[in-house]
């Protein structure tokens, strides 16, 4: 019986090569050190994680800021409201008592100003000032005669006293028109314009709150 002769090729070598080959892709992959990329991967995650909550806290502080400097500026202004209220209140205060008197006082000099203008103006239209009477308070027409007398108008006016005129008034008349003066009135006025403000400033600061 014949057997087919026996061939021996170099498997070994070829095998060798081959498990060589497959050994070094096996060692490449023993080397990635998984542990290693793990570890960077947490720390980048920790950082990130890390970073995110400063910004958020720093997002968080932020509008805290700006509530409580908008909160500040609201007080601000009030305070300013409050203490410009206060401003004209005291100045209200003030001169409640100042300007009556002052109005007394000041009323005999403007009421023959006043005249002495008229006396002239009238003499200028060519009119005869002899005709300008003027009615003033019992207590002030000594004053305001002297006055007149000073201004060198006296022969040009008839002063009159009437009891139902309060200091500070003075009625003038002439057979073309008249004229009058009230600083009583110019007071009040006064008064009633700057009391109208503080009632203002007031409300504007309740409607603030």
């Amino acid at each position: 019986m014949r057997t087919s002769p026996i061939r021996l090729e170099n498997f070994v070598g070829s095998r060798g090569l081959r498990f060589s080959e497959y050994g070094a892709k096996e060692s490449d992959a023993n080397e990635i050190d998984v542990e290693a990329i793990e570890r960077d991967a947490f720390a980048r995650g920790v950082e990130k994680g890390r970073s995110d909550a400063e910004a958020e806290r720093a997002a968080i502080a932020l509008e805290e800021a700006a509530t409580k400097l908008t909160a500040i500026s609201l007080e601000l202004n009030q305070a300013i409201s409050l203490m410009e209220t206060q401003r004209l209140q005291y100045l209200e205060q003030v001169l409640s008592s100042l300007l009556p008197s002052m109005a007394t006082s000041a009323f005999p000099t403007e009421a023959a100003h006043l005249i002495e203008r008229l006396v002239s103006e009238i003499a200028t239209g060519g009119g005869d000032p002899c005709i300008l009477r003027v009615r003033a308070p019992e207590d002030a027409i000594n004053e305001l005669s002297e006055l007149i007398d000073d201004a060198g108008a006296a022969g040009h006016v008839g002063l009159f006293p009437d009891p139902s005129l309060a200091t500070g008034e003075v009625e003038i008349g002439w057979d073309q028109g008249g004229a009058s003066l009230d600083l009583n009135g110019v007071v009040s006025s006064v008064l009633a314009a700057l009391r109208q403000e503080i009632t203002a400033q007031n409300e504007g600061a309740r409607d603030e709150k």
